[in-house]
């Protein structure tokens, strides 16, 4: 399996001069393993991805895309009226979320004339079908179990398995309540690799409870009580530089040392080889 992190920040765009390093980019990432290939959000991350499509069938109107929605806020859809292969006849894409409905009447109000001079998404060259995740799938020869996550309006965490390896997928999501802590801690039991959130210092915490995020300290509690083999810190506040970034990774890793727990700080492009 193959994870490509293709956005790591959360909320806002921010390209600043302080964080070249790391990024900028909003939430978006590509796991393949094989043939199969399955994308998670589409935050601004998925415009840079679908620039590096041009060779490939979603390049040429031959391709099919499969992509979950881990919620509907707006940096994790921001990026759709940007990807080129939604405009190129013959596509086909897939999109899965937790409420079918929801996700179709958000995506349809998305390519709407207020938002998008496409006016409909049925105006677009590719066409999509909705699905709606209601228990463990197969997308595209991954298998797929979700978990709820404690976020304004809720948010889906993902285990995404494949060749004998895991991925978990977990932001936008505020450690605390163990009714969320408790299915995400089985969820991603034994994974390899858990990509957590961390939007938050411990110190910044009590200014933002509530807000749906956490800090790199509960992504490491997880991570230990999981018994995962490598943490990323994801979902990086806008306002965080890379010298911000840095900080938590060596504060984490420390946190995490002794327990053979491997910590990694997202950055856009990032690449990870299971």
């Amino acid at each position: 399996m193959r994870l490509t992190i293709w956005g790591a920040f959360g909320s806002i765009v921010s390209p600043d001069r302080d964080k070249w390093r790391y990024g900028g980019n909003t939430a978006c990432l590509e796991i393949t393993h094989g043939d199969g290939r399955l994308v998670v959000d589409a935050g601004i991350g998925l415009v840079p991805f679908g620039d590096t499509l041009s060779r490939f069938p979603l390049g040429k109107g031959k391709g099919v895309l499969h992509l979950a929605f881990s919620h509907l806020h707006w940096d994790h859809i921001q990026g759709l009226p940007f990807f080129v292969p939604a405009f190129i006849p013959g596509n086909e894409f897939h999109f899965y979320g937790t409420d079918r409905h929801l996700l179709e009447e958000c995506v349809e109000k998305l390519f709407r004339s207020t938002f998008s001079p496409v006016n409909g998404a049925d105006k677009l060259g590719a066409r999509i079908a909705y699905h709606e995740l209601a228990g463990p799938a197969d997308i595209s020869g991954l298998a797929v179990r979700c978990a709820p996550l404690r976020h304004p309006d809720g948010a889906t965490a993902f285990r995404i398995e494949a060749g004998g390896r895991a991925i978990v997928l977990a932001f936008d999501h505020e450690a605390g309540d163990d009714s969320f802590d408790r299915p995400l801690r089985e969820l991603a039991s034994g994974a390899d690799v858990l990509v957590h959130d961390a939007q938050y210092d411990p110190a910044d915490y009590p200014a933002h409870e509530g807000w749906g995020h956490s800090t790199w300290r509960d992504a490491v509690e997880t991570a230990l009580a999981a018994r995962v083999k490598t943490l990323v810190l994801f979902h990086h506040d806008p306002d965080r530089s890379d010298a911000g970034l840095d900080e938590f990774g060596r504060k984490a890793s420390a946190a995490a040392a002794g327990h053979g727990l491997e910590v990694l700080v997202a950055r856009d492009r990032m690449v990870l080889d299971l």
